[in-house]
Parts: structure tokens; sequence; C-alpha cells
């Protein structure tokens, strides 16, 4: 029977032989054990905060053309600015028509008529109409038209005169669903030089794209 360490009980040197049996555990494992448990909180966070993010879907920005009904500064004849424009395919295209003749050019009831566009209306914007959607317009009052007749197309938008130096605002929204290049016209009897004269009050539509 072994001797006893001097001041120490039976039970205490049990407990030492005991304890030095044991495989004590190094700073390095703990250090190893830690990074392990920190990567995998990490990792899963990542993992639920990426499936937990919402999904945004983009949508195109609507397609708008902008054209100016004026004078020519060197002739003094009816002009639209610009004449001839490229529009894409089968997206809706909102023609926004600017208008600062304030003179009145009277057309047949038919080209006073709102016809192909998106819902069949146009809105009118001057000094006594604000944005109103409309399906026609007096036709006394029409200034010009912008009428595409050329097949597979049947538009015709009539453009009510400016009032006094206030311009008259239309718009409407079109689809073009076929490519090419399309002659439109202004169908009120504004100026008969201007009317049969490419790039003003006549011009080409090009719509591109599948």
């Amino acid at each position: 029977m072994s001797e006893r360490t001097s001041g120490m009980t039976a039970r205490e040197e049990v407990l030492g032989r005991r304890m030095k049996g044991r495989r004590q555990v190094g700073s390095g494992t703990l250090i190893l054990v830690g990074v392990i448990v920190l990567s995998l909180g990490v990792l899963g966070g990542g993992i639920l905060g990426h499936a937990a993010a919402p999904q945004t879907v983009s949508t195109p920005r609507p397609e708008q053309l902008y054209l100016t009904v004026a004078f020519n500064p060197y002739t003094g004849a009816d002009e639209y600015f610009p004449a001839n424009f490229t529009v894409p395919a089968n997206v809706p295209v909102t023609i926004t028509v600017t208008n600062y003749d304030n003179g009145t050019n009277p057309v047949p009831a038919s080209f006073a008529k709102v016809l192909g566009t998106v819902g069949g209306t146009e809105t009118v914007t001057n000094t006594t109409a604000s944005g109103a959607s409309v399906t026609s317009v007096l036709p006394t009052q029409v200034a010009h038209t912008f009428t595409l007749i050329d097949t597979p197309y049947q538009i015709n938008v009539p453009i009510p005169a400016a009032q006094g130096t206030t311009p008259t605002v239309v718009a409407f929204t079109a689809v073009f669903t076929t490519a090419g290049q399309f002659v439109w016209h202004c169908m009120a009897p504004c100026d008969g030089h201007a009317m049969v004269t490419a790039g003003f009050m006549t011009g080409t539509i090009t719509v591109v794209g599948p």
C-alpha cells in the first residue's frame, strides 16, 4: 500500500488519480471548436437571410413619345416635330402631342373621332379641359389630326386647336404589333403644301422589334 501524500486525505488522493487519467482540453482545441460554431452560425444566418429576402419583380418603364405641332420658323408652314420617329413593337406607347396652332381646320365627323387607340380614347388638356378622356371632339374645333391608315393600322387622333397662346396637349396610347415602316398623315385641311410634303404634316413611323 503506497504512502499517502502528506496533508492529503484518502478521498483527495483518489480524486487526484482520476484527474491525472483524464485528457485535458487544450486552448487550441477550444479555439477550433469556437471557429466551427461561429462558422455554422454565419452560414445558417446567411441561408436564412437569403431565404427570407423578398423577391422583387422589375417592370419596364412605359414607352413615351413626345410630338409638337407648330409653325416652321423658315417657311411658316404647319409642321410636326419630329415627323419621322421609331417605336417598339408589342409595347404600349403613350404619344403626347403638344399643339401650338390656335387655328381651326374643320374635318368630316369621321376624322373627329378617336380610332385605334387603347380604350378608344385620348386625353385633352387645355384651358377648358383638364386631362379629360374623350372619344371624339367637335369637328369645328379640330386643328390637326394624327392619322395612320396604313395596313394593318387604323388610327385616328383629332388634335383640338390651342387656346390663344396656351397649347392644347393630347395624349393617347397605342400598341404597334406589326414591324415595318408606315406613313401617317394630318387629315385636317391646314396647309395644302405641308399636308403633302414629307416631314411636315406627313411622315413615317417605324415599328421595330419582334
